[in-house]
């Protein structure tokens, strides 16, 4: 029963941690408009941009690095594409949802799996490239903090008034860490955790990737910032203090934290619209570019399957698709979905909603506008039953997306967003044979984590919608009857009564409907029909239908599911 509370109390802590951040952003933009942001990003230099996306190739190579010397540590070789695969989708999944051990980890071990590693060797890795992040981390930081020691805000009630002690103690714990490289030979013990200290050079070159890592990181952040009067050291120092706050907030990519940060430390230096329009293209650049890049990866595997010269690759990547294919497209049609409601909190272009007046009525606008939201919200709900493998959530959300891309035409000539929703659905499409349980949408079961998703999508669609329309006065009586070609504030506002009730009716009906039955355990006669099906699957898992505390069902063919 703890267990159970406290796993719904870490989303639930991070929910309010990213409502707080959202209150802190709407503080400090109190004085800016919707429209001040645009425009700073229509004015953000191509140049400016294309040095921002070099750079975060070049960091993304780097990231191959700490794979690297974590299988030189494990004193095991593997060529380098294979390395910078697994790290690049690793890395592109973790930046951006968080979790490392939950989101990158699975990558890893599905491709190191298949090419010898022990899934003990994978655990290492991923705990030996934790700490090779942290060193990084401590060391830029230590030396960044030494040379600019920013000021610590006093709300915060700290026993000192810069971060030079901080980068002091940094230092020391990077120093100590090489110096027991050198002496210590036995292992650390942790409870049932144990970590043997690598050699010298390989603990060097740990602090050198994870060092230049980090560097990189801060100057694409510093090129998207551009400050005139400001130095690098000193936008470095915000912007590992503001990356530091966003890890301990335990949000994926600290999101909405790492934007407080910033712009609490770079405001009174830099227009907060500027600051916010230099955040939302880093976000894009440095974060979701990478992430769309290795879903393109995973979902590329029909292609690349019908290419000879890759043939072994396909074979490699089709091993672990069935695992992985659901996570990732559950993930797109969640994406799908926030962008759909997103969009319906922002104010549309002018000129495109004048065009469509011409040839569409208002009414067919109107109603477009609510039901894409509508639609937005049944993608987030839908996406747990894609992870879940459900043959009716895959229907569904294939019927969603489609009618999400003409919708977004029609509400307001979207067509970047029809764009997005048109590659997911792509995506999605060939891949029904993934879905395969057959179960009612009713009966889904919903983690705290995916609640407290979809709750983060709602509060953050809720605050864009009002800092767009700021300037609305929200106390007028008929603002929710009011219908007219320019009236974005009143289309926001009923799409999210809808998406609210909507959101309400399905929490009011799981919370009423009868409790599961207690499955029946199998008994010996079960287990002997499953261990004769067991025996000739090819893989080893399905010998866990014989452990005895799962129940069967066995279809008309022969066949057991758990």
């Amino acid at each position: 029963m703890k267990s159970r509370v406290r796993r719904a109390l870490v989303p639930l802590l991070g929910v309010l941690i990213f409502v707080g951040a959202l209150f802190a952003l709407h503080f400090a933009l109190r004085h800016y408009r919707y429209h001040d942001i645009v425009r700073e990003l229509h004015q953000m230099s191509g140049a400016r941009l294309l040095a921002a996306l070099l750079l975060t190739l070049v960091n993304y190579l780097v990231l191959t690095g700490y794979d690297t010397v974590g299988l030189k540590y494990l004193k095991h070789e593997l060529p380098y594409p294979r390395i910078a695969l697994a790290s690049f989708v690793g890395y592109g999944f973790s930046q951006n949802l968080g979790f490392p051990y939950i989101t990158g980890t699975p990558v890893r071990y599905r491709l190191y799996s298949a090419w010898g590693l022990s899934a003990i060797e994978v655990t290492q890795i991923v705990v030996f490239n934790s700490i090779t992040f942290f060193l990084g981390l401590f060391a830029l930081g230590g030396f960044v903090f030494l040379l600019e020691p920013v000021a610590v805000p006093r709300v915060l009630h700290l026993p000192f008034a810069s971060a030079r002690p901080l980068g002091a103690l940094f230092l020391i714990f990077v120093g100590t860490y090489v110096v027991w490289s050198r002496g210590k030979k036995q292992p650390i013990h942790i409870g049932d955790w144990e970590f043997a200290f690598p050699t010298t050079p390989i603990a060097l070159q740990q602090i050198a990737t994870s060092t230049l890592d980090w560097l990189l990181a801060g100057t694409v952040f510093y090129t998207v910032v551009h400050p005139a009067h400001m130095s690098f050291p000193a936008v470095l120092a915000v912007f590992l203090l503001a990356q530091m706050a966003g890890l301990a907030s335990h949000i994926p990519a600290g999101l909405g934290v790492f934007e407080v940060v910033v712009l609490f430390f770079l405001s009174p230096q830099i227009p907060a619209a500027t600051v916010l329009g230099a955040l939302v293209a880093y976000r894009g650049i440095y974060y979701l570019l990478p992430l769309l890049c290795a879903c393109a990866l995973l979902a590329g595997n029909e292609f690349f399957e019908r290419r000879e010269h890759v043939r072994r690759l396909a074979r490699t990547i089709g091993r672990w698709a069935p695992a992985m294919a659901p996570q990732i497209l559950a993930f797109t049609a969640f994406v799908g979905g926030a962008i759909l409601l997103f969009s319906g909190a922002t104010p549309a272009v002018r000129s495109r909603i004048r065009f469509l007046h011409d040839f569409l009525p208002l009414p067919i606008m109107e109603v477009s506008h609510f039901l894409a939201t509508m639609a937005g919200v049944g993608l987030l709900l839908l996406g747990r039953g894609l992870q879940r493998r459900l043959d009716a959530a895959y229907h569904v959300t294939v019927a969603l997306l489609a009618a999400g891309i003409v919708l977004s035409v029609l509400k307001g000539g979207d067509f970047e967003e029809a764009i997005a929703l048109a590659v997911i659905l792509v995506a999605l499409v060939p891949s029904h044979r993934y879905f395969y349980r057959k179960a009612a949408l009713i009966e889904e079961r919903f983690t705290a984590g995916w609640i407290a998703a979809v709750a983060v999508v709602l509060f953050a669609s809720v605050w864009l919608g009002i800092f767009s329309f700021k300037h609305v006065d929200y106390n007028s009586i008929d603002l929710l009857a009011r219908f007219a070609l320019h009236g974005d504030a009143p289309r926001f506002l009923r799409a999210t009564v809808g998406a609210c009730g909507a959101l309400i009716i399905v929490g009011m009906a799981r919370l009423v409907r009868p409790a599961p039955p207690e499955p029946t355990l199998p008994g010996v006669s079960d287990l002997a029909k499953a261990n004769a099906i067991v025996q000739r699957e090819p893989s080893t898992a399905a010998n866990l239908a014989l452990l005895g505390d799962k129940s069967l069902l066995f279809s008309d063919s022969g066949n057991a599911f758990i």
